[in-house]
């Protein structure tokens, strides 16, 4: 009894794993705005049973569900439930996978309408002993207890022997062959939920089709009577599971169910802006974890002052492709931005005793990293000198609350921070969630020396003390990094797991957006590409160094770590003979083919000066040299992936993943970014100044650089080429006569001007661009910024020009528009 009890858990435990993946899968489409009720839902949490096979492994039987059908119907009081439940199969619709398809597939709609004809010819056929297996619980709501009917009847199952197709005969031709010979059907009929106030109860019925067989000899029927005991009691046991756990299913995604929809509405400062994809995902986000607050009854949680109960960090790689985090704030952080001060004095000074506060902090911090205590004093006291000087930059010259809203938002958004300075990377690095109490003092925080001091403010101000830290993780690949409140999980009705599982819910969106922005990037740094390479001004090699930089930041977002994959980029007649007579080579398509496991002579060869641009895997073959060698072990689980650049046949891109875990990953990565290199390559070579877009310089304070790389985004997102900073620029280029060279071609300069003087750079920007105006070379275009008007832009000469106030909602488009009509009208022949 013990062992056969064993097999029953383990059997068990296999439909609930399958009821568990069907929860989640009714989830997902919940948090995409799906409603499923009735059979719909329970359909979708039985997952795919179809697929299921379970075995008795002691009597070498096993059980499969090729037929499965639900009905939902209306059970009021003092109704006759045999009657009722006839009536209900005889005359409602009848939900099996078939249904879902009559939309999608031709015949969809014929398979279904003749298994649910067939399903009813079969009850009506046997209405003594037409079922293998009949449960039906049903609730009496005026005695307080239940009517139980369990009928085991093996006649469907002996007529089934005799002639398979006893159950679908007159439909063979129509049906899936695995349906034409179910041996017997279950039907399970019992309440979903009580919907209360004497309203009647919502009813399911499953039907459900088995198959018995014989792992060792297919053909053999069940004869003895202790097997049909033993597969009866099988049955028994998942019908038992099945009643106990879908009404439990039900009820929670019944409470999971969104209340009416709540919008955030941008703050008045920030007037009618388009939000990109992510910060609409990101916002969707924070209006499900304020509804979650709001079901749990937790207050004020969607008030103006809480937004800051979420944050959330996407991470990237920077300039110098180490990892860094960047804040992306909702709607509702929008609102909470200075909303508890009456005006930016108050503000200015919350900012400053915030600081101040978090000194003794610091002190510790460098004490613990740095060791002596007067080194660490100084240490943090020269760091809060320079955060007070930070927070004055964001209020000088103004008494204007939504101004400095503006410079604070631009501040936190445009400040990608180191990913180890916080405990949040901790959490996303051993992706599971945690609560962190005073992040600051957090044991694992490290060197803020070098963290964006306006940042620093603004979060010693806005994280709240006890935070929810978790990864924002696409699988095996995190994304970000998110805080809740972790007040929210004080309150006994709300669990780490309900808030977890929205998290999780929203990666793959995260990522998707993410991954899919960077590529576009990549596919316009291809077409750029093209025109230097039409213009003579790069070659093969030079051609494809900035592709593979980018291609080494969409890596970021298709594998775990940045030390999970090394690219190389290597002329192809440098190669030597033996390199590919070694190992086994697959080839997957015409331009791209993988290794499994590596020789000492490749690794050799790949650790050799033979690359062109930056080498990130000859840098990890030389730290791996001199600290930790490669072993054997390592060398063979490692692939190494040769890809045929495009348009380049001289050259190929080597890719070297040390895991053998992210080897799937790594070719999502590879198929998708040849892909879109290809889509780059289907245009016609660009020829003549026509086929380039629109160049355009953003000129600008370096104060002011959060700023310029917002306005530089957005016009590069209307088909602008912009060059805003010196991330536009080649590695070891001189800065000068780039800047001039950038300046001579670009069709239109773009001036930011904020109150106060223009930069020294700016300045003779201004004056070139003036006088490639007046020479009808090109636009000029003032932006305001950070609330400045006409009259705070120096120089006669420049007041003259027509200025665009960057807040108002169809500035860039005004922008992009008239440099286009400008190119045209100066394109057209005289």
């Amino acid at each position: 009894m013990i062992a056969e009890h064993k097999r029953f858990v383990e059997i068990e435990s296999e439909l609930r794993q399958n009821l568990l993946r069907g929860y989640r899968r009714v989830r997902q489409e919940q948090a995409q705005g799906v409603k499923l009720e009735g059979a719909e839902c329970v359909l979708e949490l039985l997952g795919d049973p179809q697929l299921l096979v379970f075995v008795h492994s002691a009597t070498g039987w096993k059980i499969e569900i090729p037929l499965v059908v639900v009905l939902d119907w209306k059970l009021r009081r003092k109704d006759d439930v045999a009657r009722e439940l006839h009536g209900a199969t005889a005359t409602r619709d009848l939900v099996s996978p078939y249904k879902r398809r009559c939309q999608a597939e031709p015949h969809g709609s014929d398979i279904h309408s003749t298994l649910v004809g067939a399903l009813r010819e079969y009850i009506r056929g046997f209405p003594e002993k037409k079922l293998l297996l009949d449960w039906l619980w049903a609730p009496r709501p005026e005695e307080r207890d239940h009517d139980e009917i369990r009928s085991e009847n093996w006649f469907a199952y002996s007529q089934a022997q005799g002639s398979p197709n006893v159950v679908f005969s007159d439909y063979a031709d129509q049906l899936p062959e695995r349906m034409q010979s179910v041996d017997g059907l279950v039907r399970l009929t019992f309440p979903l939920c009580d919907p209360g106030n004497n309203q009647p109860y919502l009813m399911t019925t499953i039907i459900l089709g088995l198959n018995f067989e014989s792992l060792n000899k297919p053909r053999e029927l069940l004869r003895r009577e202790e097997d049909i005991s033993r597969m009866m009691g099988l049955v028994g046991h998942l019908g038992t599971v099945l009643i106990t756990e879908i009404p439990e299913l039900y009820r929670k995604v019944r409470a999971r169910e969104p209340g009416p929809p709540t919008f955030v509405t941008p703050p008045a400062w920030v007037g009618d802006e388009e939000r990109d994809s992510l910060r609409t995902a990101v916002d969707d986000l924070h209006r499900r974890i304020n509804e979650l607050a709001a079901r749990v009854k937790v207050g004020g949680w969607g008030q103006p002052e809480n937004g800051y109960n979420f944050l959330i960090a996407f991470r990237e790689l920077n300039e110098r492709f180490e990892p860094s985090l960047r804040y992306c704030l909702s709607l509702s952080n929008l609102h909470a931005l200075g909303s508890q001060y009456r005006d930016t004095d108050a503000w200015k000074a919350a900012l400053v005793e915030a600081v101040t506060r978090c000194e003794p902090a610091l002190v510790k911090l460098y004490a613990r990293t740095r060791g002596a205590q007067s080194t660490a004093a100084a240490d943090a006291r020269e760091l809060v000198h320079e955060v007070y000087a930070e927070i004055n930059r964001l209020f000088d010259g103004t008494q204007d609350l939504d101004l400095v809203r503006q410079r604070v938002r631009s501040a936190v958004e445009g400040s990608p921070y180191p990913l180890w300075r916080t405990p949040g990377y901790w959490v996303m690095d051993l992706s599971h969630p945690e609560i962190i109490s005073g992040w600051l003092n957090d044991p694992r925080a490290t060197n803020f020396y070098s963290y964006p001091r306006a940042l620093l403010a603004w979060e010693l101000t806005a994280v709240p003390q006890d935070l929810y830290f978790s990864p924002v993780a696409d699988g095996a690949v995190p994304v970000g990094v998110c805080g809740v409140n972790a007040a929210l999980l004080d309150n006994h009705a709300c669990s780490a797991y309900e808030l977890q599982e929205i998290i999780d819910e929203s990666a793959s969106r995260f990522r998707r957006i993410l991954s899919g922005d960077e590529l576009d990037r990549l596919k316009r740094e291809v077409k750029d590409q093209r025109r230097k390479l039409a213009r003579g001004t790069v070659d093969a090699a030079g051609f494809w160094a900035p592709i593979l930089r980018r291609f080494r930041r969409l890596a970021y977002y298709y594998l775990p770590r940045s030390s999970d994959f090394f690219p190389k980029l290597v002329p192809r007649e440098a190669i030597p003979a033996f390199f590919f007579r070694e190992g086994k080579w697959r080839q997957r398509r015409e331009r791209w083919r993988e290794v499994r496991g590596l020789t000492e002579h490749q690794l050799q060869f790949l650790a050799q000066e033979c690359a062109e641009g930056q080498d990130f895997l000859k840098s990890y073959l030389e730290r791996r040299r001199q600290s930790n060698p490669l072993t054997r072990e390592e060398m063979q689980a490692a692939h190494l992936h040769e890809i045929v650049l495009p348009d380049a046949p001289s050259l190929s891109l080597f890719l070297l993943i040390p895991s053998a875990v992210h080897s799937a990953l790594a070719q999502e990565l590879i198929h998708r970014f040849l892909n879109r290199c290809e889509r780059g390559f289907e245009e016609p070579p660009p020829e003549g100044d026509a086929a380039r877009l629109p160049r355009v310089f953003v000129s600008y304070r370096s104060s002011e650089k959060s700023v310029a790389r917002d306005v530089a985004r957005a016009l590069e997102g209307k088909g602008l080429q912009v060059w805003y900073d010196r991330e536009s620029l080649e590695p070891g280029a001189w800065v000068i006569p780039e800047i001039e060279r950038a300046l001579e071609e670009a069709d239109c300069l773009v001036v930011l001007v904020a109150p106060g003087a223009l930069g020294s750079f700016q300045d003779v920007e201004v004056q070139a661009g003036l006088d490639r105006f007046r020479q009808g070379k090109g636009l000029l275009v003032p932006v305001l910024i950070e609330g400045a008007k006409p009259e705070d832009m120096p120089g006669l000469l420049l007041r003259q020009v027509q200025s665009v106030q960057f807040t108002a909602p169809d500035a860039v488009d005004r922008i992009a528009k008239r440099l286009k009509s400008y190119l045209k009208e100066r394109r057209a022949p005289a």
